[in-house]
């Protein structure tokens, strides 16, 4: 038995940690290519690597993938990576123009997750406690970083749920911050942040997860 094998026979998928945002950008093209289940099936099967595996269990992982795709996520603040440690961006208000243009042309396609988590998540430069609080600073943002490909697919869906949430935060009290502006202008800000694209993001994704869902 080759060792490709016996490190697929062991593959355990248990949770959204355990599928990389590279295997979620995969799985979007091959959805977005290949319309018919069977076409899908095969695709996944290549990309997984399972082709050596008995037929029962390619289809118990092929199953669980789909299964896990369904789990709600985790905000993740940090996590590890081959040895580094990253952290989101600890304050959003000192954002940089840099860093926001980037989000912005890379937070409407699917198939750019890894560029996006590697503009809000950065290597950690320093971490202390104060007061039984964790802090940490983050590198200074130098442009995407192509080894985010390889990060947990959570920290990704983690990220849009926070986002979203935050969206929602924001039309629930904006009426609180409007109350000065005029109608035209009330209503041009109110068709910003609905339309931005990080609010429709997690609706988008959650289509996405159900089409896995039936397809199997």
């Amino acid at each position: 038995m080759s060792l490709i094998q016996k490190k697929r026979i062991k593959m355990k998928i248990n949770s959204l940690m355990d599928l990389t945002i590279e295997d979620f950008i995969v799985l979007i093209k091959i959805q977005s290519v290949f319309k018919d289940d069977s076409s899908v099936r095969r695709e996944m099967i290549k990309h997984f690597k399972l082709e050596k595996l008995p037929i029962n269990e390619t289809d118990n992982i092929i199953l669980k993938i789909a299964e896990v795709l369904t789990h709600k996520p985790n905000y993740i603040q940090r996590f590890e990576l081959d040895g580094v440690e990253y952290g989101f961006i600890p304050n959003l208000d000192d954002i940089t123009t840099a860093e926001w243009v980037d989000i912005e042309n890379y937070q409407g396609n699917q198939e750019d997750a890894d560029k996006l988590v590697s503009i809000l998540y950065r290597p950690i430069k320093k971490s202390f406690s104060f007061f039984k609080k964790n802090y940490y600073s983050i590198e200074e943002y130098k442009g995407t970083n192509d080894k985010l490909r390889k990060a947990p697919l959570e920290v990704y869906l983690g990220a849009l749920v926070f986002f979203y949430h935050l969206g929602k935060s924001l039309l629930k009290h904006i009426d609180t911050y409007t109350k000065k502006m005029t109608q035209e202008q009330r209503d041009q800000l109110m068709s910003i942040v609905q339309n931005n694209n990080f609010l429709m993001s997690l609706d988008g994704t959650q289509w996405f997860l159900q089409q896995q869902v039936k397809s199997f």
